[in-house]
């Protein structure tokens, strides 16, 4: 299959690297990306020389976050031009992305989150979703969107990893580096910039060494585990939060960008956390 957004790669060794391809634009998470990326997984799953996948960004960064400079506004993730701003609609959109998510969630290989400089919002979300994460120490890593547009959402992720008293501040705008992530149980390894495709694919490498079967099996019966605890459900009401937010008054997201323009919009908004 062509792809556009995405880079699709196949090694000899049982590993799929999928790229996120639009580095100029630090690879935002438009919808024609998303249903790429979706593709490229179900082909990676169907191809019986793929055991391991890996997702990463091209470019000086894992993926910025959702592609809010597009024009796609609030389009479903059909592009479907009635969508407006109802409660219908609103939901509508944010459970695309979930979707999405959850088809990483319930592949039954494994994948691998490649993170390096920012991973923001909806990309903060997609590297969690993934079975492992492996980052480098440049990252920045967060939902900054919660400090002046939405809750986020599947930010309810963010509590499965790092607890009850992180999770708050992060929806509160805190962003982690790299050692953070760490530290707080969002990433397995993190490494220095220039060592983590090295390390990231020995790790990919030993993982494709086992049976695939058994590989699926076990990714399934810990992802049931956490599923009977809630974390399908609490993803989901994230969700319905982050659309009743869509409907906010002044939370300023909107003012600076039609003050400002969205680039400087974006840059004032985040002026009281130090910037991103």
């Amino acid at each position: 299959m062509a792809y556009e957004k995405i880079i699709y790669e196949v090694d000899g060794d049982g590993v799929c690297r999928i790229t996120l391809n639009d580095p100029q634009r630090m690879n935002p998470l438009g919808w024609p990306l998303l249903a790429e990326l979706d593709n490229a997984l179900k082909e990676a799953e169907r191809d019986g020389n793929v055991r391991v996948i890996i997702i990463k960004g091209a470019g000086r960064c894992f993926s910025a976050g959702y592609d809010l400079g597009s024009g796609e506004g609030l389009t479903g993730p059909r592009g479907r031009k009635e969508y407006g701003r109802s409660i219908w609609n609103s939901r509508a959109h944010v459970q695309g992305h979930i979707e999405y998510w959850f088809n990483i969630w319930n592949l039954w290989k494994p994948v691998i989150a490649q993170v390096h400089g920012y991973c923001l919002a909806g990309a903060s979300e997609l590297a969690a979703i993934c079975d492992l994460m492996v980052v480098s120490d440049d990252l920045r890593y967060g939902y900054p969107p919660t400090r002046w547009m939405a809750s986020g959402d599947t930010i309810a992720i963010y509590s499965w990893h790092a607890g009850l008293k992180i999770a708050k501040e992060m929806s509160f705008g805190r962003i982690l580096s790299g050692e953070e992530c760490l530290r707080y149980g969002f990433a397995n390894y993190c490494f220095s910039k220039d060592k983590l495709e090295e390390e990231t694919s020995k790790i990919a490498k030993r993982i494709a060494g086992m049976h695939p079967e058994l590989l699926s099996l076990s990714k399934r019966v810990v992802s049931r585990t956490f599923d009977a605890m809630g974390f399908r459900l609490s993803l989901e009401y994230g969700g319905e939060f982050d659309s009743l937010s869509h409907f906010g008054q002044g939370y300023g997201y909107r003012e600076a960008v039609e003050k400002y323009g969205l680039a400087d919009g974006l840059k004032k908004l985040n002026e009281p956390w130090g910037g991103i």
